[in-house]
């Protein structure tokens, strides 16, 4: 069984989480700012402390693409994050939550139809967000 110790840096790295819970943070992200803050947290020890709140479900690990890595949300609500999806903005690169009920349809009816269940900490719908779209106008 694996032991979940309570360190300083486990606790700092959660409260930076649950403060940006509304944003995808990246292992880079949370470096960054401990550096910045004068209280670095070493890049083995912040990738070990995510993939122990991932196993813990405290904290939700997205792929929102190969080349970027991936992305880190605090959840709060585990069953509202359970069910989201990703669009990612290919101008701006901003990442938004999709919650519809007919996209939630579509992936009971590949379930049902065509016996494929979707990951959707994996799937990412990528276009352009309606900021990205008014510039183009």
């Amino acid at each position: 069984m694996e032991r979940k110790y309570k360190t300083k840096q486990r606790d700092s790295i959660i409260e930076y989480l649950k403060i940006n819970k509304d944003k995808h943070i990246t292992a880079d992200a949370i470096i960054e700012h401990f550096k910045n803050t004068g209280s670095p947290i070493g890049k083995s020890t912040v990738y070990r402390c995510l993939d122990s709140l991932v196993s813990e479900n405290l904290v939700r690990k997205y792929v929102i693409s190969e080349k970027e890595g991936s992305c880190f949300q605090y959840i709060e609500n585990q069953k509202h994050c359970a069910n989201h999806y990703h669009m990612k903005c290919t101008e701006c690169g901003k990442i938004f939550h999709l919650e519809c009920d007919e996209i939630e349809e579509l992936q009971d009816h590949i379930l049902k139809s065509h016996k494929f269940k979707i990951d959707i900490c994996k799937t990412v719908l990528y276009g352009l967000c309606s900021e990205c779209l008014k510039g183009r106008k």
